[in-house]
């Protein structure tokens, strides 16, 4: 971590945004969710309802914005593992609301654990940016 993931992935989806593309952002951090400070999104924040089904993601800046940060309280650790990780990433994923969007920027944890391997094996990913420094352990 601290290479600067959600800076990058925060720019992409602003600099997408200003060239006329609807644009959203999937925190998929689960352990440590950083888009809502990004921003600039109030603590305590959370999405609306539809349909007694559907997250209605934030809106800021021109970009939707959906993060478990919305969901849980900032005191409470996540202890969660494996299917725990799973379900609720696709949770955000599939029952988000998402408008009519050109792009879904999706900001991961660092590593490849099982964020990641959810999300190749069940999530259709158009293209990448991997987001390093030049150092051995980075």
């Amino acid at each position: 971590g601290g290479v600067g993931k959600p800076t990058t992935a925060a720019n992409l989806a602003l600099a997408l945004s200003r060239e006329g593309a609807r644009v959203g952002i999937l925190d998929a951090d689960i352990y440590g969710p950083s888009q809502g400070v990004m921003f600039g999104i109030p603590e305590g924040t959370r999405p609306k309802i539809k349909d007694q089904k559907w997250f209605v993601p934030v809106e800021a800046h021109g970009i939707e914005v959906m993060s478990m940060a919305f969901l849980t309280d900032d005191n409470t650790p996540m202890v969660w593992r494996g299917p725990m990780v799973s379900g609720a990433l696709l949770q955000l994923v599939t029952q988000t609301a998402w408008n009519d969007l050109d792009y879904l920027v999706i900001d991961m944890p660092p590593g490849t654990g099982d964020i990641q391997l959810t999300l190749a094996q069940k999530v259709p990913v158009a293209g990448a940016v991997i987001v390093t420094t030049p150092q051995d352990l980075a």
